[in-house]
């Protein structure tokens, strides 16, 4: 049974999220809320390799347009092997879930038969068939179509592509490094990766700290080594965002008087005061216990702040002003 047809008699028999479904290799597919329904419940196909093999059986001519301004035609392509290969290189993934990306991609491509259709290259690896489909189709193999494109002087695809790869190892080794700062975190993140979006991740705040209270015997130490983590990644935070609110998330659950406590009592290390900086940005609009003891935190925050960080602190106190 299809992945439409699973979700739709899962939905008819009163299931809720999450959903467990299962592709057609017998590889499992959870979706954890309803964000992606409307998608796979359009009565519009899904991206499917039939309806490109289709179009392209009797193409006489392709035009490659620029999606913006006048698409204008870049590129013009009659010759029959050249027109295969280049449907060769748009061959989908199977079992395509259709969601949307937002960007409105680099190229349209022309295919002209009987009527003229219009394809959008909506990244290095994804096309959308507006016409005719719901949602995006992820291509098998992007590097074929980008190669494709860069032999007949179109290379920005082929340009995106290793940037991504090279962003994608960046991001890796980043990411790695973040979380070697807390090892005693390991067995969280082995469910957590397993595609958590934001707003999902407050199942995981228990498990965490009960991995933390196994490694530190108090609070004021777990709270301790939580800033210096969120500190230490300051600069490499956007690189991972999915983590990095998590851990925000986390510090949310400490009252400020193990703030206070930490930061006054004892000798606190930069990335520990950084960690605080950036902690109390993120969550001053929670602090509800006491506005007092918050603004007495923020003001000691803002004797370490940089430039940056008096902004923000300064922001967040004004508004605590206002509770």
């Amino acid at each position: 049974m299809e992945i439409r047809e699973q979700l739709k008699a899962l939905i008819e028999g009163g299931a809720t999220p999450p959903y467990s479904l299962v592709r057609s290799d017998g590889t499992p597919l959870v979706l954890m809320d309803d964000s992606l329904v409307p998608f796979l419940l359009n009565p519009n196909p899904l991206p499917n390799n039939e309806s490109l093999a289709e179009l392209f059986s009797n193409a006489d001519v392709i035009r490659v347009r620029e999606i913006f301004y006048e698409r204008k035609i870049l590129l013009e392509e009659t010759d029959s092997r050249a027109i295969q290969a280049l449907a060769s290189c748009l061959r989908l993934k199977s079992e395509q879930i259709g969601a949307h990306c937002m960007t409105p991609g680099e190229y349209f491509v022309e295919v002209e038969s009987s009527g003229a259709k219009m394809l959008s290259i909506v990244t290095p690896t994804s096309i959308r068939w507006d016409e005719r489909w719901h949602g995006d189709g992820e291509l098998e193999d992007g590097l074929k179509l980008a190669t494709w494109l860069a032999e007949r002087g179109l290379p920005k695809l082929l340009e995106d592509l290793h940037h991504n790869e090279r962003q994608a190892v960046v991001y890796q080794e980043q990411y790695e490094k973040w979380k070697s700062l807390m090892p005693c975190m390991g067995p969280l993140w082995a469910e957590f990766d397993v595609g958590v979006r934001r707003g999902q991740q407050d199942q995981f705040i228990v498990p965490a700290l009960e991995l933390l209270s196994q490694q530190y015997e108090s609070h004021q130490d777990m709270l301790r080594a939580l800033l210096g983590w969120y500190g230490s990644n300051r600069a490499g935070a956007n690189r991972t965002y999915q983590y990095e609110t998590f851990l925000a998330d986390l510090l949310r659950t400490f009252p400020i008087d193990i703030y206070l406590e930490v930061l006054t009592e004892q000798e606190a290390t930069n990335d520990e005061w950084a960690g605080a900086i950036r902690s109390f940005h993120d969550r001053a609009w929670g602090w509800r216990e006491s506005r007092e003891k918050a603004r007495t935190l923020g003001k000691l925050l803002l004797e370490r702040a940089d430039e940056a960080g008096k902004q923000n602190l300064t922001y967040s106190i004004k508004r605590l002003k206002g509770r």
